[in-house]
C-alpha cells in the first residue's frame, strides 16, 4: 500500500468521526477492512456534498463538481478528491452511482422547491440511495438482490436528515419538503411560521417521519445479505439513526426550532437493544455469511 492511500485512510477515519458520529459509532462494529473501505467512501462522499453545501461561488462548485464527473469517467484524477474518489472506483465498482450521487448534489446547487413527493423520493435516492448501493460494495455484498434493501436503508437515512436539517436547510434557501405538503410555505416562513403554519409543519415533519420508517422497515430486511459483523454495523447505524427521528417525535415534529441529536449515552442503549432483538431474532441462516 502507497504512502498516499494509507494517508487517505487515515484522514477518512477522521473525517468520519468529525462528520459522522453515528456512522463513526456503528463502524467500531466492522472488520478492519470493511471499516476502512466505508470511512474511505464517507470520506468522499462527505467532500462531494461540501463542495454544495459550502460552496461560496456556485459557478465555481458547479465545475468543480462537473470537473470530479470527468476525473471519474476518463480515470485521470486532477486533485485530492479526485484522486480519493477514482481509486475508490479502482477498488469498487461503484461509478454509476458515485456519478448519480454527484447528480443529486449538483441539484443543491439551485434554489431548492420540491413539488411532490415523488421528486423528494428520487432526490433522496441521489444522495443517499446511492450511497447503499456503494455500501454494498465496500462491504463486500456481491448478491444484486441486497441493492434494493441498500437503497431504502439510504432513502430511510436521508428522509430522517431531511427532518432534522429543516431549519437549516431553510437559511440555506432550501425546501425538501414537498410543496403538496406544505404549499408554497416559503423559507423564511419555515424559520419563522405563523400558527397555521406551525401544524402544517407538524404534519409534514410526521409524515416525512412515517415514510422514513417505512424504508426503515424495508431497508432492514436486507441484514441477511451482509457478512457478519457488517450486518451488526450496519444494523446499529440505522438504529442511531432512526433515533433521531423519535427525538424529533418528542418534540411534537416541531423541526424548525431545534436540530435533533442523540446522546452518546442514547446511542449505547439503542446499540445494545437493536443487537439484542436482532439476536433474539435471527434463525441460524439469518446471516448468510461470516
Amino acid at each position: 500500500m502507497s504512502p498516499i492511500v494509507t494517508n487517505q485512510h487515515i484522514d477518512a477515519l477522521a473525517i468520519l468521526r468529525s462528520h459522522g458520529r453515528s456512522f463513526y459509532f456503528a463502524s467500531h462494529l466492522l472488520s478492519k477492512r470493511h471499516r476502512n473501505r466505508a470511512a474511505r467512501l464517507y470520506a468522499v462522499c462527505r467532500q462531494i456534498d461540501d463542495l454544495a453545501d459550502e460552496a461560496q461561488d456556485q459557478r465555481y462548485a458547479k465545475t468543480a463538481l462537473h470537473a470530479l464527473k470527468q476525473s471519474i469517467l476518463q480515470q485521470q484524477p486532477i486533485d485530492r478528491l479526485a484522486y480519493q474518489a477514482t481509486e475508490l472506483c479502482r477498488d469498487m465498482a461503484i461509478e454509476a452511482p458515485l456519478l448519480d450521487l454527484i447528480n443529486g448534489v449538483a441539484s443543491d446547487l439551485e434554489d431548492v422547491r420540491v413539488q411532490n413527493q415523488s421528486e423528494l423520493q428520487h432526490y433522496a435516492y441521489q444522495v443517499a440511495g446511492t450511497v447503499g448501493l456503494m455500501m454494498c460494495e465496500a462491504l463486500d455484498v456481491s448478491d444484486p438482490e441486497a441493492h434494493p434493501y441498500a437503497i431504502d436503508l439510504g432513502i430511510a437515512m436521508q428522509l430522517t436528515n431531511i427532518a432534522r436539517d429543516l431549519a437549516e436547510d431553510a437559511q440555506n434557501n432550501r425546501v425538501y419538503f414537498p410543496a403538496d405538503w406544505i404549499g408554497t410555505m416559503s423559507p423564511e416562513q419555515i424559520l419563522n411560521p405563523n400558527q397555521d403554519q406551525q401544524l402544517c409543519l407538524q404534519q409534514a415533519t410526521k409524515k416525512l417521519l412515517d415514510l422514513a420508517d417505512n424504508y426503515y422497515q424495508r431497508g432492514l430486511l436486507g441484514l441477511p445479505y451482509l457478512p457478519g459483523r457488517a450486518a451488526y454495523g450496519i444494523l446499529v447505524a440505522a438504529s442511531v439513526y432512526r433515533e433521531i427521528g423519535e427525538e424529533i417525535k418528542k418534540a411534537d415534529y416541531q423541526a424548525w426550532r431545534f436540530r435533533a441529536k442523540v446522546s452518546w449515552l442514547k446511542k449505547i442503549g439503542c446499540a445494545f437493544d437493536a443487537i439484542s432483538r436482532y439476536a433474539i431474532k435471527k434463525q441460524p441462516k439469518f446471516i448468510k455469511n461470516t
